[in-house]
């Protein structure tokens, strides 16, 4: 880490203190819907498609070839007509796994991110999965969890042609995001992603980033693809929080666009974020601790960021569009 990005260290440390507060304030009036506008649809990365139509056909295509693809946690490859998707249900081993896929979605939505997959919450008739299985993973029906003759879950959009992208390595990468180090304009739009992602990590709770193939890029390495977040949204215990704060530091230099979402961030928009989820109202996709703790987290965010702005001045810390 930089020089620079030390000397704020204590600004943020501090700022965690008075984002606590939040968690004594009555919560029932203050998670209203709010009318926080989304922006406007756009194409996901390496397609045509934009984001409303891969979840029309998420929510509404019926679904064949269930294939079993997860490792940790219980996911299914589907094929939706043109196009497929990863089911993945409620499991005994992670219940609100899937929920944790969508709401990272809708949040990164509110911050106009397009490379987090589409997902949407989804049913499917469990006799229709075992009748469609290529093959049946040893005692998958007593890992996941049933309503009636159906199984709850997340459907996410299959990403088509995406490779690996190695984050292990940070030499790759990390001096895009440092002050005083040049971006190469080929490599602009991988370093907002790394940046975009850092930030929503931290504020979704999401501390596995860098273990597994969770992050993805295209084919011609110009962008990344963020996915992978049933871990997200669990309680932090202080030895997690500060490993992503200190993954969050590894940025000093941010989208201009997403620090304006972020700083507009609070309950009333963040419940209208979640409720772009047409389940939202009847199930929320997040319940009162978490959402409470996504803004304390916003908050710290939001301080180091001023910090870096201090020292640095706008154009030097917000390069990105």
């Amino acid at each position: 880490m930089s020089n620079s990005a030390m000397q704020p260290t204590q600004q943020l440390a501090n700022a965690i203190q008075p984002t606590t507060q939040l968690r004594r304030q009555p919560t029932g009036e203050n998670l209203r819907r709010g009318t926080a506008p989304l922006g406007a649809p756009n194409s996901f990365p390496g397609t045509e498609r934009t984001h409303t139509e891969i979840l029309d056909a998420l929510t509404n295509t019926p679904t064949r070839g269930y294939r079993p693809v997860g490792t940790s946690s219980i996911t299914f490859e589907v094929k939706l007509g043109a196009m497929r998707g990863a089911f993945r249900p409620a499991s005994r081993s992670h219940p609100r796994g899937h929920t944790a896929e969508i709401a990272a979605y809708r949040i990164a939505r509110y911050l106009q991110m397009d490379n987090v997959p589409p997902v949407v919450a989804r049913s499917v008739r469990i006799r229709r999965v075992r009748r469609q299985l290529t093959r049946s993973p040893p005692g998958w029906e007593r890992r996941v969890i049933r309503e009636g003759n159906e199984l709850p879950g997340a459907m996410i959009y299959w990403i088509e042609g995406m490779e690996d992208l190695d984050l292990e390595d940070r030499d790759d990468w990390q001096p895009w995001l440092l002050q005083g180090t040049e971006v190469p304009e080929e490599k602009r739009a991988m370093a907002r992603d790394i940046s975009n992602m850092l930030v929503l990590d931290f504020l979704i709770g999401n501390f596995d980033r860098f273990s597994g193939r969770n992050t993805a890029r295209t084919r011609d390495g110009s962008r990344a693809f963020v996915r992978d977040h049933n871990q997200a949204f669990r309680p932090l215990n202080a030895r997690l929080l500060d490993r992503m704060l200190n993954r969050l530091m590894l940025a000093e230099r941010f989208s201009e666009r997403t620090v304006s979402r972020l700083r507009r961030l609070n309950p009333q928009s963040l419940d209208h974020a979640l409720s772009e989820e047409p389940t939202h109202q009847a199930r929320p996709v997040l319940n009162e601790r978490e959402m409470r703790e996504v803004l304390d987290r916003a908050a710290t965010v939001r301080t180091y960021i001023d910090a870096l702005l201090e020292e640095h001045g706008r154009s030097a810390v917000l390069t990105f569009p």
